[in-house]
């Protein structure tokens, strides 16, 4: 089965009717023209398809520099936040590790074996902090760690009205805590 060259196939079919038919409604004459208005129209076309990819490209070129300025942005924010959680961590861990420390030193002196020396032990709970502050009875160094453990409760939202030294402290504890596993 030799196809022959002559042969039109499909489509080929088509055109040439279109062309048969062209010549038969509008004349020899008029179809040069008609093939210049139609290479008109299809150059208009291409200029109009060709601005409208150059808009196009204009447009996503200045949204990439926008989505650029803005991802530097947020990067800029959030290296900012983080140092500042960072430093806000530190400034809470050493109040905390001084807070406790104070805490810890009477435990720590060294002990003695002369009874006669040691304070009487009451039963009585601590006051609370803004009355153990009032009593003033204390060293200022007491007083300087009650200052640090009132802003440090304060920075991590802790309520400390009518709380003794001990509760505030044990409350510090369990809500750093809680921080630190989440």
């Amino acid at each position: 089965m030799l196809a022959s060259p002559m042969l039109l196939q499909g489509s080929e079919w088509i055109i040439v009717i279109v062309l048969v038919g062209a010549v038969l409604v509008f004349g020899p004459d008029k179809i040069p023209q008609i093939a210049k208005q139609v290479g008109r129209a299809k150059a208009e076309f291409d200029k109009a398809s060709n601005e409208a990819k150059t808009m196009m490209d204009t447009a996503m070129k200045s949204i990439d520099q926008e989505t650029s300025a803005v991802t530097k942005s947020l990067n800029t924010a959030a290296n900012e936040m983080k140092s500042s959680f960072e430093s806000t961590a530190n400034e809470v861990k050493s109040s905390f590790d001084a807070a406790v420390s104070s805490a810890q030193a009477p435990a720590s002196a060294p002990a003695t074996s002369d009874a006669s020396n040691l304070p009487p032990i009451s039963s009585a709970p601590t006051p609370p902090v803004a009355e153990s502050k009032a009593a003033a009875s204390t060293p200022m160094a007491n007083e300087v760690d009650a200052d640090g453990l009132l802003k440090l409760a304060h920075r991590m939202g802790i309520a400390t009205d009518g709380k003794t030294r001990d509760e505030i402290s044990e409350e510090i504890f369990s809500k750093s805590g809680s921080q630190a596993k989440a």
